[in-house]
């Protein structure tokens, strides 16, 4: 026999030396190609991922173009807006608008927050403003879904609106941003989801109030969450016009844990939904919960013309300190219904468990409204 055994080990007969060693480098070579073989399916997922993601990066500095750069981006490139040292909020003035296409982003360097009630404030340290000596009607449009915007301040004076998401769609996200002056909206024609931010100062001009003013306008089934929206000429929040349902709004309108106060107007509106000439058989509804409103001239809120409206858990008329601050005439709710042609009808409407502070609601028991728990 060519192989002893002592203790577990083997002792190679003449020829089986060579074989071992044949059988050793095989094993090598087939361990290497594995090896390879993985590394080649490592590089191919990240380029795949890569080109799935869009991670184009287009990096903005202080002294650039702002516009220019953003608009020669390609479609799901990230485009980072960066901020300048020792100074509170850098701002880019552009001289045409930035419209965002499909996939991309458009985010500053992050700033610090401020909690205001249930709000979340932004500082930005990145800001947009229009140049001067040319007419611009908004300063950041949407033209492709999904589509991301933080992290910026976009002071709108002298230009129609801050932002404008008429051409985007239900995966627009909004986040950390403070947009003010606008002679209309802050931000008009919106859909998808607002988070974390301020909204001040819009409706400028006085001829849109009543119109297009406030601090949001949708109009589609929107979501607006934790955000300040104080002193806008016409409604702090805002949907109208149909406010047509979208999947991705399980809720449909859904203005939640925001703070409303000092708006010439009401601080939230859900306004002509459905709208008859629009989508007259659309399933639409409201979600109104978890709001602090104070100050607003005409009131708190107002479901006008607009059916299937749940008003909960708000609080009316009281500061977040506590402080008795009351909405105008007293009117923490009203339930209107205008009976005009043309627009719809309020009906079907659930208020319960707000706290309205000494302030009332108005057309409780009518057309199917139900109101219970408000103290």
């Amino acid at each position: 026999m060519n192989v002893q055994r002592y203790d577990q080990e083997y002792l190679l007969g003449p020829y089986e030396g060579v074989k071992k060693v044949t059988e050793t480098n095989n094993h090598v070579r087939i361990l290497a190609g594995r090896l390879v073989a993985i590394m080649l399916a490592l590089l191919i997922g990240l380029l795949a991922s890569h080109a799935a993601f869009g991670v184009t990066v287009v990096s903005v500095n202080p002294g650039d173009d702002l516009d220019a750069k953003a608009n020669a981006a390609p479609a799901g490139a990230t485009i980072r807006v960066h901020g300048k040292a020792g100074v509170a909020t850098y701002f880019y003035a552009v001289n045409n608008s930035i419209t965002l296409k499909h996939g991309q982003t458009l985010v500053g360097d992050t700033g610090t927050t401020r909690q205001v009630g249930p709000a979340t404030v932004p500082n930005p340290v990145a800001g947009i403003k229009k140049a001067s000596g040319v007419s611009m009607i908004t300063l950041v449009k949407t033209k492709g879904d999904p589509v991301s915007i933080s992290w910026l301040e976009v002071n709108a004076t002298g230009a129609g609106k801050g932002i404008t998401t008429e051409l985007g769609g239900p995966g627009l996200r909004m986040d950390h941003l403070r947009v003010y002056g606008g002679r209309g909206p802050g931000i008009g024609q919106a859909q998808g989801v607002l988070t974390n931010s301020e909204l001040f100062r819009n409706g400028q001009n006085a001829s849109t109030i009543g119109n297009t003013a406030a601090g949001i306008k949708c109009i589609v089934a929107c979501e607006v969450a934790t955000t300040y929206a104080h002193d806008n000429g016409g409604n702090g929040l805002w949907c109208d016009v149909g406010c047509a349902p979208v999947p991705q709004r399980a809720n449909g309108v859904w203005f939640h844990d925001n703070l409303t106060k000092g708006n010439s107007r009401f601080g939230i509106r859900y306004e002509n939904s459905p709208k008859p000439d629009l989508n007259p058989n659309d399933p639409v509804k409201a979600l109104i919960q978890g709001n602090v409103s104070y100050g607003n001239t005409e009131g708190g809120v107002a479901v006008a013309d607009a059916a299937n409206a749940t008003v909960r858990s708000n609080v009316f008329g009281k500061r977040p300190g506590g402080t008795v601050f009351h909405n105008g005439r007293n009117l923490a709710i009203i339930l209107r219904n205008s009976g005009e042609a043309g627009r719809g009808k309020q009906v079907n409407a659930r208020v319960f468990g707000n706290t309205l502070t000494r302030e009332r609601i108005a057309d409780c028991a009518l057309r199917r409204n139900v109101c219970t728990n408000n103290h």
